[in-house]
């Protein structure tokens, strides 16, 4: 695989697993009978949980950096593996936390 199209992989990467957190998320506030914001941002949309799932600040790091690297490389082809890893990693510790969210 040429290193072009290798760095154009680690931002789909990214990509899809943002846009997988973000509907994770979008569903729990959906649940929580909230208002479901037009956003794309992770922590924007964490903040609204938090009085409900007040444990869950402790992912805020991770997905503001997970927003930072969507942003950055949303329209770019110049992700890194380990930043694409470090996005993908985020959105299967998010996925854990909502899934355990709407067992109820």
């Amino acid at each position: 695989m040429e290193l072009a199209e290798e760095l154009q992989a680690h931002s789909r990467v990214i990509n899809e697993s943002h846009e997988a957190g973000e509907r994770y998320l979008k569903a729990v506030v959906f649940h929580c009978g909230l208002y479901v914001p037009r956003t794309h941002e992770l922590t924007e949309l964490l903040d609204l949980l938090l009085s409900e799932f007040p444990l869950w600040s402790g992912i805020r790091p991770d997905l503001d950096r997970a927003d930072l690297h969507y942003r950055a490389f949303r329209y770019d082809d110049d992700a890194t593996k380990e930043e694409a890893e470090q996005v993908l990693a985020t959105v299967i510790a998010l996925r854990a936390l909502v899934k355990v969210a709407l067992k109820e």
